[in-house]
């Protein structure tokens, strides 16, 4: 079975590299991308199973990011991160679809409790 793809959005390289590692241990693929517009380039060109994708980013915000990645591809699974009290944006966020939030900082057991969620 091939692996899942995960594509992770976050401007914070530091905040991506942990995911990366963590992910690519657990035996994902992984995608990353540092704003919003690239990672919606990224689900135009690529199979993507699952994107974080962090409410805040430079460009636009992580509602505008699962707007376009729903647009291009419904069935991806939009996991929202946050490390603020976004609570307009999260409610937003749940509304286009978003399938879960995690809150910065997170530890990696709550991730994958999602990560399994999204199979069920």
């Amino acid at each position: 079975m091939e692996a899942q793809k995960v594509l992770i959005v976050d401007d914070e390289v530091i905040v991506r590299e942990i995911l990366e590692k963590i992910l690519k241990d657990k035996g994902f693929s992984v995608l990353m991308a540092n704003d919003g517009h690239s990672a919606i380039e990224m689900a135009k060109h690529n199979e993507i199973d699952i994107a974080i994708v962090d409410i805040r980013l430079p460009d636009i915000n992580g509602v505008q990011v699962l707007e376009g990645i729903k647009n291009i591809k419904p069935r991806i699974k939009v996991i929202m991160m946050t490390a603020y009290e976004t609570e307009e944006l999260i409610r937003k966020a749940f509304q286009q679809g978003a399938q879960a939030c995690l809150h910065k900082p997170f530890n990696v057991e709550t991730l994958f409790k999602i990560f399994k969620d999204l199979e069920e």
